[in-house]
């Protein structure tokens, strides 16, 4: 044993050249990897949520007049987007014969359909009242009041119809739709903006869902529809980008995604107390900045995990395992639409909530579930919003009725599309397990389509407001804006309440109202009772 000991002492000298490069190389490789760990720390660290610095939305609200004043000017800024940001600098493009008139024709047609399914076109002589009176401004109403109240009731209105109605009513179809398509200039979008949502009824728009959803339940009932397979790029007749398919290089991004996603599905169908209310209800979470049915922008509820902090761990693990992903998507809105990128990489939000997915403030993230057919009104009318599927699933594909386009969107494809302009949803699922990502920016995000009059008066006037917005005459003290310290109280759950784990009777999402949970709620469970019954 002696004699062994003195052996190899005496061959250390020859064998430390070898054994020198081969540490020198491990601990290159090994200082490669902590420094992309260290640098991932420190993004980590700024971009999840930190209760002392980000906000949820009842944090930002009640604070004093001039540090409304002042988030507005000094710390959220924007630019006006516009209609030539959807055009794409990709080259052969397929350009789609669709104007604003045709999308209005279509509509037109769908809401006559709901009362009579024979009616396959407009007749001639409400074409030429479209043309004279609604595109072209030539007011003939009094001169054809038949003929108006005629038009009424073949589209189905209530009687009674008076001519005005009826003109009113298309009227506002129009406009919706040429801003829609950017036809309208930025000023003309900042006047229409709080019109938009009122006039087109809820009761009108779930009639042209209705339609698309009895007609198009599955791939045989696509008569004329065109399948989009490869990497393409189509436009309107004003080169604007309406649908455009890419593929995704990197595997290993689309992989890791997939990977978080699924174990943040299977943890928190395990574990009940970590579900947030629009995960057991809708399966669909959104993380990110959100500004909606509020003066300022705030972090999401989802994101600060406000109904259990017990789950927040998994939330920025999911969270830091999509950055790849986002540096994917961001990377194709630079390459495709290089002004889009530059005016929203401006776009600043705030100390309020984090930046986590590069240009864009929020994702949607849909668990194991499709959409019914929809618009997404919220949406800026001049961005696109951009989708990816990620699993092993079977169906699920995308659907563009208006288009008479469907894409069988596959984990390895991102598809780019006008989703505040087309009517857009899902065929079911035939396998597996699907969930999907958008990327998506609101038009409450830029000041040139939002409202400040109330609050610029306040401030001119001396008016405080508390958090629920009625006037108190108490002076309210100034805050530090970057410091959210004792504005979050964590609530912490060890066991789930009965919300948690009582199916709920409907989902309160209007995209999963018709769509069956049944698969989703069950998981793998449901997978392996597919196999048994088709086994048997």
């Amino acid at each position: 044993m002696k004699q062994k000991e003195v052996i190899t002492s005496e061959k250390i000298p020859i064998k430390k050249t070898k054994s020198s490069r081969c540490i020198r190389y491990n601990k290159k490789k090994k200082l490669k990897k902590q420094t992309k760990l260290s640098h991932k720390k420190v993004d980590i660290s700024s971009i999840i949520f930190n209760p002392l610095k980000h906000r949820i939305q009842s944090a930002t609200r009640g604070l004093c007049t001039f540090d409304k004043i002042h988030y507005l000017k000094n710390e959220w800024l924007s630019i006006p987007l516009c209609a030539s940001d959807q055009i794409s600098s990709k080259e052969i493009k397929t350009k789609y014969n669709i104007t604003t008139r045709d999308l209005l024709i279509e509509t037109l047609i769908r809401e006559a359909k709901f009362n009579n399914d024979d009616i396959l076109e407009i007749p001639s002589k409400f074409l030429i009242l479209i043309e004279t009176d609604i595109i072209n401004k030539i007011n003939l109403m009094n001169k054809k009041r038949q003929l108006w109240i005629e038009f009424g009731r073949w589209l189905g209105l209530k009687e009674p119809i008076r001519r005005r109605n009826v003109h009113e009513h298309l009227r506002l179809k129009w406009k919706k739709l040429k801003h829609a398509m950017g036809v309208q200039n930025n000023i003309k979008l900042q006047n229409t903006q709080k019109t938009i949502n009122t006039h087109i009824t809820r009761n009108k728009k779930t009639k042209l869902i209705l339609l698309a959803r009895e007609n198009i339940q599955s791939l045989n009932g696509l008569i004329n529809f065109y399948h989009m397979i490869k990497p393409e790029c189509i436009v309107d007749l004003n080169n604007r980008t309406l649908v455009h398919l890419e593929n995704i290089d990197n595997q290993a991004v689309v992989m890791q995604a997939t990977n978080a996603i699924n174990d943040y599905y299977f943890h928190t169908l395990k574990h009940p107390s970590h579900r947030s209310d629009n995960f057991w209800e809708n399966f669909i979470e959104h993380f990110g900045a959100y500004t909606r049915n509020n003066l300022l922008p705030f972090t999401s509820s989802n994101t600060a995990s406000t109904h259990n902090s017990e789950h927040e761990k998994c939330v920025n693990n999911l969270l830091c395992e999509l950055i790849p992903l986002s540096d994917c998507i961001n990377k194709f809105v630079q390459v495709y639409y290089p002004d889009l990128y530059t005016k929203l990489s401006k776009l600043e939000w705030g100390p309020f909530a984090p930046k986590i997915f590069g240009v864009f403030p929020m994702i949607a993230v849909n668990f194991n579930t499709i959409s019914d057919y929809h618009w997404d009104e919220h949406d800026n009318p001049n961005c696109l919003c951009i989708l990816i599927a990620l699993g092993n699933f079977d169906g699920g594909e995308l659907c563009f009725p208006q288009l008479k386009i469907i894409i069988p969107l596959r984990p390895n494809q991102i598809v780019a599309f006008s989703s505040r302009l087309l009517l857009h949803g899902n065929l079911p699922v035939k396998r597996g397990i699907r969930h999907s990502i958008v990327y998506f920016v609101h038009s409450s995000f830029f000041h040139n389509l939002r409202d400040f009059t109330k609050v610029y008066s306040d401030f001119e006037n001396g008016i405080e407001r508390n958090a629920k917005g009625k006037i108190i005459l108490k002076p309210v003290a100034r805050q530090n804006l970057k410091d959210a310290r004792n504005f979050y109280q964590p609530i912490k759950l060890t066991k789930a309440k009965l919300k948690q784990i009582r199916i709920p009777p409907v989902s309160t999402d209007c995209r999963r109202k018709y769509i069956n949970l049944r698969k989703t709620r069950k998981g793998l469970k449901a997978e392996e009772e597919d196999l048994i019954s088709d086994t048997e």
